[in-house]
């Protein structure tokens, strides 16, 4: 069945006269630990307003990027300001778990515990920070990651989870994943970081040119931040992407960004009537100069081939105790798979494993410094308008077989499926029987890789003066989202069915879902949280680059009306068969709610609204102490619209910006046997190390970074 593209029936919410202002708050976050490792350091007793539900059972994992240790400090307090540079995005930092435990709520009582994320290349950051000696060695933002010339890429963990259960008598265990690196486990209980999912040595850098122009122990690995685990199988489902030269710096997209500037360069020129002449000879040199940097790059590419042909996909399967089985995935006519922005989020049904190339560029401005004196901003600025481009407005599927998956095989063939419109996040029903049913938002021009910096201006205020406070927050969207249901035949990859729907009061902004996973295998509602649509993150920046989005629903001349009225953040439910939007909250102005999470009530299993749903909120109370606030907030799943029934807070919890959660009935320490030794992962890649930096580098592992492993 094939619907058209309908907006929802539901009712709009009650227009407001104050536009909704984002929240300063998300731009501080507390760097403090409570998971018990001594008296002053213990859980936290949160404080309860509202009636909390005494039949809240188990336990909320949430992660959010907290920064890094050389991060901008408020005096004589745990708090950092991650993006006070005023470049660096809120979501490079090192992952902070948070735990939830709800089963002392029988009692009245919730606590909550944190930890960072600490595989070894954290304690290589803190001690290239805090030890002279090794100052040489030190890692410093770029952009959205994190680098040391020397050393390689952090590994920041600060984006998701995956639970996992090998068996009856093992213990749950836990992911904690990011795309840029390697999965680790972490010991649900203690929150210690205790072992990366496969060695280096089964890990693929993303490009080899990269690994040799910045060498280290910490090559930059790609993977998908939202792996999947199979408990009819007990197996771990994920990728290892590679990507060419051209792909990684986006030069294609370059040379079509660079024309696309010729054209609108000439159309101001020719708007001068004593211009009209130079207007022509400029157009004309500047179409000859594009012209002959794409003829050099093709030439590079004849006689440097692997310039463009590093592309991969990687399919990885694992069981939890041996090392991972690898298939390079190719398309029909044998040419690999290539993801051009990322893999964010895969899927896995009975017989499929579902790849996408997910809506979250990486362009090179991305991976600018902040500018190092004050007349560098301009020039950072001119190099992400030159470099910058939009992402892609389409969405890329690939079907693999899981009865293709055999031993002995080097590769598996994919069917491609592209749908118009872009998409962060998807999930699947298991069974498929019937085709293949993915559930999506597709985000258009909605670009959660873009960021405010110090310069950027609004474009309600063009000529607003001083830095931009609110610089490393995600942007404001472009246009209006739209929730998708897909139904497509497995065999042969082809679109069978699709349904289409937004809502304007709703549907707007970067979007994170929950839900329950039901015995059906199937998902019946799905709870979709957007972030809304906010004055102060439309930047002129943004507007230009996608005022010409390709499946444009809302004028792009109506967007910056919209964002000043304002579009709050905002928690739904879909039911899936339909895509009616059956029930539906809106934050108060000036308040930012995320990271939702569906928590089951006891009994009726078979009810997906039979529990709550947890999620952070973020709001500014100038005349408290301290002025931000971060609370976690309870909700009826069934009755979202009467708000929440319980608001968690504590003094000392200062939360910033938070992303996925998970939850889990059971926490129990780790009893797995796997565990990678962190000596015997590394002590090979550091015989490699140059020649001028190997004895301090292996200096730094011995002094502190084995310890911490042992």
């Amino acid at each position: 069945m094939t619907t058209t593209p309908q907006a929802s029936s539901v009712s709009t919410a009650p227009a407001t006269s104050i536009p909704p202002q984002f929240p300063l708050s998300i731009l501080s976050v507390s760097r403090e630990e409570f998971y018990g490792q001594d008296d002053e350091h213990q859980p936290l007793q949160l404080q309860i307003d509202g009636t909390l539900p005494n039949d809240l059972q188990g336990h909320v994992f949430i992660i959010s990027p907290v920064g890094s240790i050389d991060s901008k400090g408020i005096p004589d307090t745990p708090i950092v300001l991650p993006a006070a540079d005023g470049w660096t995005p809120l979501y490079n930092g090192d992952g902070m778990i948070y735990r939830l435990d709800f089963d002392r709520s029988a009692q009245g009582k919730v606590s909550l515990c944190s930890r960072l994320a600490k595989p070894p290349c954290y304690y290589a950051d803190v001690a290239t920070n805090n030890d002279p000696r090794f100052a040489p060695l030190k890692f410093s933002n770029m952009g959205i990651a994190r680098q040391s010339s020397k050393l390689g890429s952090r590994n920041q963990l600060n984006t998701a989870f995956l639970p996992m259960q090998f068996g009856a008598e093992e213990h749950g265990r836990m992911l904690v994943t990011w795309d840029p690196g390697r999965p680790y486990e972490i010991d649900p209980k203690t929150l210690a970081t205790v072992t990366p999912m496969g060695s280096n040595a089964e890990w693929k850098p993303v490009n080899p040119f990269l690994t040799e122009a910045v060498p280290g122990p910490f090559p930059l690995v790609v993977t998908s931040a939202h792996p999947c685990f199979d408990s009819h199988a007990d197996r771990v489902f994920t990728v290892n992407v590679g990507k060419s030269l051209s792909t990684l710096l986006s030069v294609e997209e370059f040379i079509a960004q660079s024309e696309e500037w010729v054209k609108r360069i000439d159309g101001w020129l020719k708007q001068i009537p004593f211009l009209r002449e130079i207007a022509r000879l400029i157009f004309a040199f500047l179409r000859v100069f594009i012209g002959f940097l794409r003829d050099i790059w093709h030439f590079l590419q004849k006689f440097f081939p692997s310039i463009k042909n590093n592309n991969f996909v990687d399919l990885l399967r694992w069981d939890g105790a041996g090392a991972m089985e690898r298939w390079k995935v190719v398309l029909p006519d044998g040419r690999p798979v290539k993801i051009a922005e990322t893999a964010h989020q895969i899927g896995v049904t009975r017989n499929y494993v579902v790849l996408m190339d997910t809506a979250f560029k990486l362009s090179p401005e991305q991976l600018l410094p902040p500018p190092a004196y004050k007349k560098g901003k301009e020039a950072e600025i001119l190099l992400r308008d030159l470099f910058d481009y939009p992402q892609t407005a389409e969405t890329k599927l690939y079907i693999v077989s899981r009865s293709d998956l055999q031993p002995g095989k080097l590769t598996v063939t994919a069917r491609q499926l592209v749908i118009p419109r872009e998409t962060a996040h998807f999930l699947v029903d298991y069974e498929d029987a019937d085709g293949i049913v993915v559930h999506l938002m597709h985000v258009c021009a909605c670009d959660a890789s873009e960021w405010l910096n110090h310069s950027d201006r609004t474009v309600s205020q063009p000529n607003t003066s001083g830095d931009n406070p609110r610089a490393g927050i995600v942007v404001s969207p472009m246009d209006i989202n739209w929730v998708g249901r897909y139904t497509i035949d497995g065999a042969t990859g082809s679109l069978t069915g699709q349904m289409l729907r937004r809502q304007d009061a709703y549907t707007w902004g970067p979007s994170i879902y929950a839900y329950r996973n039901m015995p059906s295998g199937q998902i019946d509602n799905l709870y979709w949280n957007c972030w809304g649509s906010w004055n102060q993150l439309l930047t002129q920046h943004v507007f230009s680059l996608y005022k010409d989005y390709k499946y444009r629903t809302i004028p792009a001349s109506d967007i910056p009306a919209i964002a000043l009225q304002g579009k709050a953040s905002n928690l739904f439910r879909v039911e899936t068969s339909t895509l009616n939007i059956v029930d539906t909250y809106t934050f108060p102005t000036n308040y930012f709610g995320s990271s939702p999470q569906f928590v089951p009530r006891p009994g009726n299993e078979n009810d997906s609204t039979h529990g709550y749903i947890t999620c952070t909120v973020l709001y500014d109370e100038p005349h408290s102490d301290p002025p931000v606030k971060s609370e976690i907030w309870i909700f009826d799943a069934a009755n979202l619209k009467q708000g929440a029934i319980c608001k968690l807070s504590h003094p000392q919890l200062k939360l910033g910006f938070t992303v996925h959660t998970t939850w889990v009935a059971k926490v129990e320490e780790r009893n797995a046997a796997y565990n990678i030794p962190v000596r015997h992962d590394y002590e090979e890649i550091l015989k490699k190390q140059p020649e001028a930096d190997r004895e301090l580098i292996q200096e730094l592992f011995e002094q502190y970074i084995y310890p911490n492993f042992s």
